[in-house]
Order: C-alpha cells, then structure tokens, then sequence
C-alpha cells in the first residue's frame, strides 16, 4: 500500500469511495484534485461541507484553470479517476485530458512509482460519420489520453494500469456516508464491506447537472432532468404520456457495484504482476434493460417505454436521449484487455428497485440542497448603487462563497481557480424590463469560480420619450461599473437585449473586453426589412407604437400580452411553454399602464439603434446562443448576426425557449464557462457543439 496517494479527476464519487478504502487499508495521505471547471472542493465538489470530522490525512485542493496541479503535492501512487459526465460531458472529457496532462507532465516531481487511469468504458467506443459531435469528442479524448499516460510511465520507467469500469453503482444513503444496509433491506442488495467512515467524503452531487459516472447514475440523471423541465411546464404530463427511450434490441446493463469497484481497484494497484496491464472491470451478470426500465418508472412514477427506432421519438424523447452521453453503449474494442469480473452483484427486482430509491432519494437531497442555494442567492449578492451622471444606478456583485481549504506548510495558499480578485468577471447584461430571478440558476454556478456583475439597464424616468435611456447611455452605465469595481478586463454575456449593448461596449473599449456571449440576443433594428420577426416581435411593435401615440390605450392593449401561454398537447408545444415559476416574472412589463408605458419607450428605443454595422469592428470571440422554442426574439436573426462577427460563431440549444438561462442553466454554465476560459480555441461552433448532446450548430 502506498503511503501518499493522489486521487484526480472528475469521478469525484469513486475517488471518495476510494478514498474511504485506501485510508482504512493504511495510507498516510489521500489528496482529492478537483478537475478545472468542478465547484471548489468546500462547496461539494468532493469534500463534505457540513462540519462532521474529517480524518486528518484527507487533503482536498483544487486544480488550476489548466488543470495545473498546486506546487508542493507529492504522491507514492497516483490514481487519475476519469469518465463522469454531465450536462456537458465534452467539458468534463476536457477537464479530466487537462488535469491527466498536468499529472504527466510533473510525474519526475511528484515521486510516484506508478499511475492507475480509470474511465468508464461506456465512453470510449470509437464513432462512425454519423456519430454526434459530443460523443466523438469525448471518446477520443478519453482514448488519447489513456495512451499518453502509459507511453509517459513508458519513459519514465513507471508501472502504470488501465482500467475500464462499467456502470458502476453506489448504493449509499443521501448523507453520503458509508454505512450498513437498512436492516429492511432485502436479500440481494449491495453489501458493505466494512469499510470504516474515515474521510467524511461525499457523494458530489452538490448540484444536480454535476458530472456523474456513466451508466445507470447517467441515465438517471438525464431523467431527472428531463422530467423536471417538462413537469415545470406542464404538471400533468406524464401522467398519461410515456418516455421513450432508445435501446439496442435485447440490450442489457452491467450494475457494478463502487464497493467491488474499489476493492478490485486496489488490488490491482497492489499486485505487481499486473503492472502495464488494460482491464475491463464489471459486473459478471447482465440485467435486461427493458427490465430495468421498468422499475426505473415504477420508482420514478414515469411510465418509460423501450423502442428501436429513432423516428420514433418524440421531440421530448429526444431530449431524454441528447442527454444520455455514456449510457448503454457497446463495450468498447479495446484490445488486450482482461476482462475483469466482480460480485456480489445488484441481483433480482427487489434489490434493484432498493438501489433505485436510494439514489433517487440521494438526488432529491442533492435538488433540496441546490433550491436552498439559489433562495439564499439574493441575499449573497452585494448591491451596491453609484452616480451616473446625476443618476443613481444599481448593480450587484457575486463573488466566489468558498475559502481554499486548509493546505500542509510546504504548499502555497490561493483562491479558488477563476475566483481571485485580480480573474477576468463575468458581466451579466440584462434584458429589458425584466428582474433578476431569470438568472439566478445560473449566477448560483457562474459565481462558484469567478466574480459575477449584474448589470440592469436602468429605465425612464418618468412617461416622457425624453426620459428613456438610448443604448449609449445603458453603455456608459456598464463603463461606470466597471470602472467602480476595477475591473480592466471582462467577459459580457447578454440576454435577450443584452447583446446590443455588450457589442456598442466592445466597440467603444476593446481593451475591456475579452469575449462575448449572446443568449437569445435581439438585433430586432427599426428599418430593417429582413422579414425574420417572430409574431411576439410583430405583436410588441404595433402595441410600442400605438403606446407612443395614444399612452391613454395603455390599459385595452395590456390584453395583448403577459397572458397565458397557449394550449399545448404536442410535446413540442409543451416544451415551447414559459416555466411555471417564470410566469409571473415573465408578465412583469405588461402588469398596468404604469409599467407598460415605460417599457414600450424602452423598446422603441432599442430598435431605433442598430448595431449591425459595428460587428465588423469587434475582434474578440463571439459566442452567440439560440434557442429552438424562443417565441421571443428570431433565432434566425442571431444566427445572421452572429455571422457578421470576425471571431463569431451561432450555436442552437434543442427543445429550449427564450428563458433558457433559467431553465438549462447547468448547460449554459458549463458552455459559457469553457467559452471564457479559452475563447479562441473554442470559438468555432463545432467546438462548441461537441460539448453537449443538446447543442448543435
């Protein structure tokens, strides 16, 4: 047994079980790296953040943007523990390649005489023509790096092991703790070892959309997701309709326990004589996956429908099956491997149906933990109210809510990777007429790592044309922001109205800006004669109009918006439908004459600008997304505009709609956050499209 161990990647899970195990097996030191792009370690990434005891000899850092590994971390074995994956599993693919690079590049350093690489097979199968970018993506990134880290111990004169793992399963209760079955539990469920509670380490699933292992943890993940999302938007849903999944005829599912997982782990690492070995781990008996579906619906309370053929799905379905990177896939051609088998396994319904609700029960903790978040969120922000030429403007700040965890003498402290005062913020521009709640979800992920501004463009002040702020005057309140904060470089990333003053600002002060990000952008112009409006946009102009004429019909034209959405039956129609818990914000402009009024001089003014002219002078990375079921502003039209741009590129968010910031949130995090960090490399819309099932070009 080693006597300091690293543990690295995105598998926070197994590196917790892990952990547990190597502690209790006499390891002097486990240090958990937190891959670049993962919530800090005290914010759940891989440590407890309740105040249980945690054995002394587990350290839990987290690694640089690059996935550089902090100065001082020594390691006897290191164990890089790849292969979960999340909204955005091409991130997570990323982030593990750059934190298995920087393992590689310091092992002289870091004095270990060997490296255990463990990924999930399901995820690294090698893809045909017709593959989606996402999934090619991933594997040969997983693929690439195997190699790199067996040639890298070649050099060096190091013994290395690679493993594959096959869905394993963790059948522990939500409080992440390892402990002894329920004593009702039936015969067949997963046993525990014995194993004793050293570190205090927790399941990661501090937000739901975290990256999970592949396999069963994977699917239900995606489910959650996508029950979620449609029953925000029609309750009822599911009540009478089924989900369809797509599956292999006769397909089956390998369930291998994280206990056995482990075990077989360390015994490999162990046993000199499989040094330089491939291996295949899991389960020796299979499950049928129509079987398994169905007591995923008995426990899920949705009745999932098994087909063959992908024209069979529904655009609800599809949403399901975008989200399903590394689950149920082939076993990969990986040759000279040895197949490596483990037991007890998750035998009979009774057992299965256990381990379901126990990881449902864990994902509805993990839901409970990220709402108390995001409700405390208004009160974590700072608001803070400056004079802008005679006027007060407000705006709000979140910043990083972590402290780095306690480090040994010999490693420097820091701050959280991306969260120092002296990281490039993230400056969200909001739309028009609308509060703050729409961002919320996603300021809660944006600010784990990085100071986060809010920025609200300010209204008239009083009923006059006069009054209302053009788009020079919404520019010159984010420079006084900025300049009030300090800040000498940023990203922009703007919502709905948002992009037009985030471009007249990079045209003005390119030196500030460092990309952009345009979620639903309208470039809607006066005169333009495009024909792209949507029939909102059409709508919204004869009631600005009419409004700047007649104010006093304010009233009999409040009818014409902030109603209630349409009928819906399609289940394209049903995703196309606002979230229940927008609505009201949605309605918020249209509410009385008081409220419209302003808005619709607002409006008018925002299309008399036109910025398309300019975007030939912007040089800096352009992201601009799209939504399939935006209503709101003419996703054609981003598309054209973004095109305009000399670095710019258009990706489409599937079955979203204009409130995609609030409702995708953990797929837009994880896009705008690998947008950021590099955005010249990724700012191609292929690149892009290959981090998430759910995004195309």
């Amino acid at each position: 047994m080693a006597r300091d161990v690293l543990l690295g990647g995105s598998s926070a899970l197994l590196a917790a079980r892990l952990a547990d195990r190597l502690l209790a097996c006499g390891a002097g030191r486990v240090t958990i790296v937190t891959p670049p792009g993962r919530p800090p370690a005290r914010m759940g990434g891989a440590a407890s953040p309740d105040d249980r005891p945690r054995d002394p000899r587990l350290l839990v850092v987290d690694a640089g943007p690059s996935g550089d590994l902090p100065e001082g971390v020594r390691a006897d074995a290191v164990w890089l523990l790849t292969g979960d994956a999340g909204p955005v599993p091409g991130r997570d693919a990323r982030a593990d390649a750059a934190l298995a690079r920087s393992v590689i590049a310091r092992l002289p350093a870091l004095g270990a005489a060997g490296v255990v690489h463990v990924t999930a097979d399901e995820l690294c199968r090698p893809h045909g023509a017709d593959a989606r970018p996402v999934d090619a993506v991933v594997a040969r990134l997983h693929t690439a790096v195997e190699e790199e880290v067996a040639a890298a111990c070649a050099e060096h004169g190091l013994g290395h092991r690679l493993v594959h793992t096959v869905s394993p399963v963790d059948a522990l209760p939500p409080s992440g703790t390892l402990s002894a079955l329920d004593p009702a539990a039936p015969a067949g469920a997963v046993p525990n070892t014995g194993v004793a509670p050293h570190t205090g380490v927790v399941p990661p699933a501090a937000w739901p959309g975290d990256p999970v292992p592949a396999g069963l943890h994977r699917f239900l993940a995606a489910l959650r997701s996508v029950v979620d999302e449609v029953t925000a938007r029609a309750p009822d849903y599911f009540v009478t309709r089924p989900l369809r999944c797509l599956l292999p005829p006769e397909s089956a599912v390998r369930l291998t326990p994280m206990d056995e997982v482990t075990r077989v782990l360390v015994e490999l690492a162990d046993d000199p004589e499989t040094a330089g070995g491939r291996f295949r781990l899991a389960a020796s008996e299979v499950v049928p996956a129509d079987g398994l579906l169905r007591r995923i619906g008995d426990v899920y309370g949705v009745r999932l429908l098994p087909v063959h053929d992908p024209a069979e799905l529904d655009p609800i379905d599809r949403l399901l099956h975008d989200r399903l990177t590394g689950f149920l896939a082939e076993p990969s051609p990986w040759t000279g491997c040895r197949e490596t088998t483990t037991g007890p396994l998750v035998s009979g319904p009774p057992a299965q149906r256990a381990l379901l609700r126990r990881m449902r029960r864990a994902q509805e903790a993990a839901a409970e933990t990220a709402r108390d978040r995001q409700e405390r969120l208004p009160a974590r922000l700072v608001r803070t109210t400056i004079d802008v030429a005679g006027r007060p403007l407000t705006y709000h700040l979140a910043v990083p809510s972590t402290v780095p965890p306690a480090l040994p003498p010999a490693m420097p402290r820091r701050a959280p990777a991306g969260g120092g005062p002296g990281t490039e913020p993230i400056v969200l521009l909001n739309a028009l007429g609308q509060g703050l709640a729409f961002w919320h979800p996603l300021i809660d992920r944006l600010s784990a790592r990085r100071r986060v501004l809010v920025v609200d463009p300010r209204g008239p002040e009083d009923d006059g044309p006069a009054s209302v702020p053009g788009l020079d005057d919404h520019v010159d309140d984010l420079e006084a922001v900025l300049k009030n904060e300090g800040v000498e470089r940023c990203h922009l990333v703007g919502w709905c109205t948002g992009p037009k003053q985030a471009v007249r600002f990079a045209v003005r002060r390119p030196d500030v800006v460092a990309s952009m990000v345009f979620l639903n952008g309208s470039f809607r112009a006066e005169g333009g004669h495009d024909d792209l409006d949507t029939p909102y946009e059409r709508n919204l102009d004869y009631l600005c109009r009419t409004l700047a004429r007649r104010p006093d019909q304010a009233g009999r034209l409040l009818r014409l918006f902030g109603g209630e959405d349409p009928p819906a039956s399609r289940p394209g129609e049903v995703l196309a439908l606002t979230n229940g818990a927008l609505r009201e914000e949605v309605r918020a402009p249209f509410l009385s004459a008081q409220t419209l009024v302003p808005y619709a001089l607002q409006m008018l003014a925002f299309w008399d600008d036109d910025v398309s002219a300019e975007a030939g002078q912007v040089r800096v990375p352009v992201l601009a997304v799209g939504a399939e079921h935006d209503r709101i502003v003419s996703t054609p039209r981003l598309r054209a505009a973004a095109a305009r741009f000399p670095s710019g590129c258009f990706v489409h968010l599937r079955g979203a709609t204009h409130q995609c910031l609030y409702d995708r949130a953990a797929v837009l995090a994880g896009l705008i956050e690998e947008f950021v960090a590099d955005p010249a490399a990724m700012a191609s819309s292929d690149v892009v499209a290959g981090l998430a099932g759910e995004v195309d070009r």
